[in-house]
């Protein structure tokens, strides 16, 4: 039989949609990602300098002061509106002109190291626009091809195919940093600043009319597309300016009283340190998010499992507590098709995905003795998540049976019937 071009796709079943487990540690995606555009960018700029024959630790300290004002601004919106939101190309303008005012100040110069930090930013939010899609935001419009996010994203609603707006931003971010690269090794200097407002400018604009999140609108246009147009004259000004060689020799170099210039670059190193050891201390900002999973809680859900070998479960739902997990099991079915149903449950906190999907694959490689994801995880109400296995007490037929007739499920499992539970997700082996 031919499969429909409109059928879910394999491969994003399987990505890290809303949470990544990384050995005992639970993260969100967004989060993982933007930790590592940020490391990428580290070390692309530190051997840029290097090969550029600049201090790396400039750029650096910038990055880090550019990092805090960017929290710093969150933070604000978040006290103001109780929402903390984020735009790109205004975020970039506030940090290119906090960035100018300080190598100013300090007479260091401004466009060699304005280029540096382009370099940086562009291939940041490559791997930050990863992150978005994991996370299901910036969304497209609905349409035949793109991406079905699931429920574990939170948004948008799940099962919608919509066009991966993200996505192609970020490849677009990568093509930029590839030109912005060529441009600081053939290029005069603010050549990759302009490029970085031009080429965004230009990406943001027509990429935002395909956008599918609730935006208010001006005359209307989304307010993107309005900074994506100020982002294109910038760039447009700033090329001309530097084609020509008519920008202000004060922003290529310290100028001719240099003297300030020894001591402001130590004074900028060391907020760059003060900033980035605040950002360090508020780890309600990135470490509140992140939970790691016990060694005790694997080893008592392993004896978990190794009771029900020796008790096997009945048609009657047992519930067992381990901890703050309300456990539950139950036989269905007879003979060859006989299957097990487990759930988990935590209302509070409430129980994530990527947590229920650890917590139920470790019992279900305990008991089947082959470690892997579980065949089957379905997410119902009020943060109860179930597998369902074949009776490991039985010798396997070759024929397996999944999921049991929903009029014989037991009050239990009442909440993950499809009309409240349609977040189905097999797991697919390779």
């Amino acid at each position: 039989m031919m499969t429909s071009w409109s059928a879910t796709p394999v491969l994003p079943e399987r990505w890290p949609w809303g949470t990544l487990r990384l050995g005992s540690w639970l993260l969100p995606s967004f989060l993982a990602l933007a930790l590592a555009g940020l490391a990428l960018a580290v070390l692309v700029v530190t051997g840029s300098s290097v090969l550029l024959g600049r201090n790396p630790l400039l750029p650096l300290a910038l990055a880090a002061i550019g990092a805090a004002l960017f929290v710093a601004q969150g933070l604000r919106r978040r006290r103001s509106s109780g929402i903390e939101r984020h735009a790109v190309l205004p975020s970039l303008l506030l940090l290119f002109s906090a960035w100018t005012a300080l190598l100013l100040a300090a007479r260091l110069p401004v466009l060699p190291t304005l280029d540096l930090l382009s370099l940086g930013l562009a291939l940041q939010l490559a791997v930050g626009r990863l992150g978005c899609t994991l996370a299901g935001c910036c969304y497209g419009l609905p349409a035949s091809w793109g991406l079905v996010h699931p429920a574990a994203c939170g948004q948008p609603p799940a099962g919608v195919r919509r066009l991966p707006v993200a996505l192609l931003e970020a490849g677009g971010w990568l093509l930029i940093a590839f030109s912005l690269a060529l441009a600081l090794a053939t290029a005069p200097a603010g050549t990759a600043l302009a490029l970085l407002l031009l080429q965004y400018g230009l990406l943001r604009s027509v990429l935002e009319p395909l956008r599918g999140d609730p935006v208010r609108r001006w005359h209307g246009l989304r307010p993107a597309q309005l900074q994506a147009a100020v982002g294109l004259v910038l760039g447009i000004v700033l090329t001309h300016l530097c084609r020509n060689r008519l920008l202000p020799a004060a922003l290529d170099g310290p100028g001719p009283d240099a003297t300030w210039a020894g001591v402001g670059e130590p004074v900028l190193l060391a907020i760059g340190l003060l900033a980035a050891l605040w950002l360090l201390r508020r780890r309600d900002l990135w470490g509140g998010a992140i939970l790691r999973l016990p060694e005790e809680r694997r080893l008592g859900l392993e004896a978990f499992a190794l009771s029900l070998l020796d008790q096997p479960p009945s048609r009657q739902v047992q519930v067992r507590q381990l901890g703050d997990l309300r456990l539950g099991v139950c036989r269905q079915g007879s003979g060859p098709f006989g299957e097990w149903q487990i759930s988990v449950q935590r209302r509070q906190p409430p129980l994530s995905r990527a947590e229920a999907e650890w917590t139920l694959e470790t019992i279900a490689a305990a008991l089947t003795d082959q470690p892997g994801p579980a065949p089957l995880v379905l997410g119902g109400a009020d943060g109860l998540f179930l597998i369902v296995l074949a009776d490991p007490t039985i010798p396997p037929s070759g024929t397996v049976r999944h999921g049991a007739d929903d009029l014989n499920l037991p009050e239990y499992f009442l909440p993950l019937l499809p009309a409240s539970a349609p977040d189905w997700r097999p797991f697919h082996h390779n």
